[in-house]
């Protein structure tokens, strides 16, 4: 991968003292480049001729997704022939002449699906509208929380950039979601936090000035209980 990239990096670790090693590196070798990284940084292990060395980035290349734990932070190559999640195995942009479809990418697609040579995704039919790039994935979340729990969801979105007069098919898709694993297990303070158990009820239906409002007990996390009411639509 990249070995042109690989060698200039190589190239300015011989006659480097370990105690003073190149850009991110926390320790070296003449041989081997960058053995571990500073904080921050993440681990990339890359072949040269029939050797390995090691580079330290900020972020990872394309066709390799980030690793992190307490020991170190690493890139570690996707699965397949794509750029991908976290789990290495589910594809999130195609490289050119591919096309995405259920998170792999594939040469052609499936019946009834047209390839998008701009999007490199497998589409319904001739869209007449154009869709921008993917935003950023937003933070893992389950049940509206940000934190508590182990596994969770992503969305992410874009935005219809362009619809013509002609536009008898319905666009791309603008939203997805994929699984998360969270970074916070634990919710810090939370009996400061107005985040609610799943369970609610609804305690009374009221009406004043002729508009019905549901009141509705939620249950804190501090195991308080909360009445919020809202206008019945």
């Amino acid at each position: 991968h990249n070995a042109n990239w690989s060698y200039n990096y190589a190239q300015s670790i011989p006659g480097t003292p370990r105690t003073s090693c190149y850009g991110g590196c926390l320790t070296c070798s003449d041989s081997n480049g960058c053995l571990s990284c500073k904080p921050r940084y993440f681990f990339l292990l890359d072949r040269l001729g029939m050797r390995q060395v090691g580079m330290c980035l900020l972020s990872c290349p394309s066709g390799y997704y980030h690793i992190r734990s307490r020991d170190i932070n690493k890139c570690s190559k996707c699965q397949l022939d794509c750029d991908c999640d976290f789990t290495g195995n589910f594809c999130t942009r195609c490289r050119a002449g591919h096309y995405l479809y259920r998170g792999k990418c594939q040469e052609s697609c499936p019946e009834g699906l047209k390839p998008n040579d701009r999007l490199r995704e497998c589409v319904f039919g001739e869209f007449h509208c154009e869709v921008g790039e993917w935003g950023s994935w937003s933070p893992c979340f389950r049940g509206g929380s940000t934190c508590g729990f182990k596994l969770g969801e992503q969305i992410r979105t874009r935005d219809v950039l362009l619809v013509t007069p002609s536009n008898s098919h319905p666009c791309p898709a603008v939203s997805e979601k994929r699984d998360c694993i969270s970074k916070k297990k634990k919710c810090p303070g939370a009996s400061r936090t107005a985040l609610f158990t799943i369970s609610t009820f609804t305690k009374a239906h009221r009406t004043l000035n002729n508009i019905t409002y549901a009141y509705e007990d939620f249950i804190l996390l501090n195991n308080s209980t909360k009445s919020v009411r809202r206008p019945i639509m």
